[in-house]
């Protein structure tokens, strides 16, 4: 999909949040569940760092998937993976993990 501006963009995900709001899930969510099927789809065409993706998914509120592109992550011996440990957004899933490791 292809926005003018980023007000445009703004506005998009904003009237899909009121839409689609629930109780449950904020509007924050649902704007980073957006940026993250957009992600998704620019996937199919050129390459989005799994990091990328698994830092919209934790703040879409997607743990599992989130973590399943950071052992993506690993797997491509991504150079970025070694600042987890200092970036905020992961800051959700230091205590809530599979064993894979411990942020």
């Amino acid at each position: 999909m292809c926005y003018r501006s980023e007000q445009d963009l703004a506005r998009n995900i904003a009237e899909r949040a009121n839409r689609a709001a629930s109780p449950a899930t904020s509007k924050r969510e649902l704007v980073f569940q957006q940026f993250l099927g957009d992600y998704k789809s620019k996937r199919k065409t050129e390459y989005v760092s799994p990091l990328r993706l698994a830092g919209h998914a934790v703040r879409a509120g997607k743990r599992e998937e989130a973590l399943g592109y950071l052992e993506e992550a690993c797997e491509q011996h991504d150079p970025f993976i070694v600042i987890l440990q200092h970036d905020p957004q992961f800051d959700g899933l230091r205590v809530w993990t599979r064993g894979i490791w411990r942020l």
